[in-house]
């Protein structure tokens, strides 16, 4: 009877393999739904810079002041193309272009954590291998 030969699975960074993760997709854009509202809404990344510039003026607030709630929609505002419809902002009569997300969402603090963290993951934080809650998706290239 043969030997079966062991499988050796290398987790080291050879140049091959780095070289092969260029050619990776990138995902660009990420489609949540949002239970509050029953509808699908498409995240479009940002350049990494803009995100953390967002996420700096979050951190900077006190969780649950005024500034904090006007720094999170924001953050949400830029992230979802959709809610930069001026027809949607004038039916909403929004003074300024981000008051949509607090409009469209009203009090539903759990839509409003639910798209930061799902904001988040597009860019590693929360996911599952780090034990993160990872709300139902699509994810398009």
């Amino acid at each position: 009877m043969s030997e079966i030969p062991a499988v050796s699975y290398s987790r080291e960074a050879t140049l091959a393999k780095l070289l092969a993760l260029k050619e990776r997709p990138r995902r660009e854009t990420e489609t949540v739904h949002v239970p509050g509202i029953d509808a699908d809404l498409e995240l479009r990344k940002l350049p990494l810079a803009e995100y953390m510039e967002l996420d700096n003026r979050l951190a900077e607030t006190d969780a649950g002041s005024p500034e904090f709630i006007r720094a999170l929609a924001e953050k949400i505002y830029a992230f979802i193309p959709l809610l930069h419809e001026q027809q949607l902002q004038e039916a909403y009569d929004c003074r300024v272009p981000s008051d949509i997300v607090s409009k469209l969402l009203q009090d539903d603090l759990g839509d409003w954590t639910f798209l930061g963290a799902a904001i988040n993951r597009m860019y590693g934080l929360g996911r599952e291998d780090g034990g993160g809650e990872t709300p139902q998706q699509t994810v398009k290239n």
